[in-house]
């Protein structure tokens, strides 16, 4: 029997365009129920916040820049991540030859969780605009020459767990809004310029395990209460500042004496030790200690960095015959910058005398 041809009526053009339709709706049915490829499109708002890091931060000298300000989807850039909607969840551009400063249009990237750009050659301030990016929980910034105050907006990141901002040039004093911080883990704020007192809000960080305070300009007594509802310490630097105070002895358990550095354990000092400058004959009974700053005047380099001569319940570390230093590291033989060298000696009643280091 001959086959029938089936015929739509009118003319070609007509015919076409119900086949290209047909397909059409073919392939959004298809798409629908999971069949078929999905092209996820870029953010536009994600897009133009990495070109304006790439143009400020001097792309054309990275070390890798891949696929940057290609067509390419921004998941194929190099160091960025993004998630099935296309938005960038990581920027990860560590020691890539980063220079120039981080654009405040980095703080509309608010689907980000990671954020690393650590040893580069970053400068000046860090944008309060990233206290918009309430979603981060990771941030590395260390290793580059930030400098200005840190912005107190950092204190929204409540998500955030690891704050790295070491080995920089900022300046001014620690935020007391960092103490929002509720669910970080690790604070690194040491090799900076910071000054001030410790403010008491960073108590509130009941999850930290780590802090990092020591090459800094920071001054005054620890708040009290401050380090004792740290209740989950591991370690802790605060040495090679201007502080004074003590370790809750409670910490001795947790805190080994190689992970806490810059204040003694408060049951090595009775009375209270006393901060005051070391001068060469000075007398140091059990407990007490002074600093002396090896920085010259004037000088660009970003540490301050005070040493302590202590006299307290440690074993001494001998440097050369009858001259030894007591506490925590760093002990008293540096000299960096050709400033005077000090130490200390015991005496035969076991206090201990300031000396000039031959």
């Amino acid at each position: 029997m001959p086959v029938k041809e089936f015929r739509v009526p009118g003319t070609g053009v007509l015919r076409a365009m119900l086949i290209v339709l047909s397909a059409a709706i073919l392939a959004a049915v298809l798409a629908a129920c999971g069949y078929g490829p999905r092209h996820v499109p870029d953010n536009d708002f994600d897009r133009a916040a990495l070109v304006a890091f790439y143009q400020s931060t001097n792309g054309l000298k990275w070390t890798n820049k891949a696929n940057w300000l290609s067509d390419q989807q921004m998941g194929a850039w190099h160091g960025v991540t993004t998630d099935g909607s296309g938005r960038v969840i990581h920027l990860e551009l560590p020691q890539n030859r980063l220079t120039g400063q981080i654009p405040p249009e980095l703080g509309n990237l608010n689907n980000l969780l990671l954020l690393n750009l650590s040893w580069n050659r970053l400068s000046g301030p860090i944008p309060p605009e990233l206290g918009n990016l309430a979603s981060l929980t990771s941030v590395y910034l260390h290793g580059n020459g930030l400098s200005g105050p840190i912005p107190p907006e950092l204190g929204s990141l409540v998500s955030l767990t690891k704050l790295s901002l070491y080995g920089n040039r900022l300046s001014g004093p620690v935020p007391s809004e960092l103490g929002r911080l509720v669910n970080l883990r690790r604070l690194y704020l040491d090799g900076n310029l910071l000054s001030g007192q410790l403010p008491p809000e960073l108590g509130n960080l009941a999850n930290l395990t780590g802090l990092s305070l020591s090459s800094n300009r920071l001054s005054r007594q620890v708040p009290p209460d401050l380090l004792g509802k740290l209740e989950n310490l591991t370690w802790l630097t605060l040495d090679q500042n201007e502080l004074t105070g003590c370790v809750p002895s409670s910490f001795r358990g947790s805190l080994t004496s190689s992970l806490v550095r810059g204040l003694p354990f408060c049951d090595e000092v009775s009375p209270p030790a006393v901060l005051r400058p070391c001068t060469v004959g000075m007398r140091l009974e059990a407990g007490d200690y002074c600093t002396f700053d090896t920085s010259p005047p004037d000088s660009n380099w970003p540490l301050a960095w005070p040493y302590r001569l202590y006299a307290a319940v440690h074993t001494p570390s001998v440097y050369g015959q009858g001259k030894a230093c007591l506490g925590s590291t760093p002990n008293c033989f540096f000299d960096r910058i050709d400033r005077e060298w000090l130490s200390a000696s015991v005496n035969p009643d076991g206090s201990w005398t300031v000396h000039r280091v031959p």
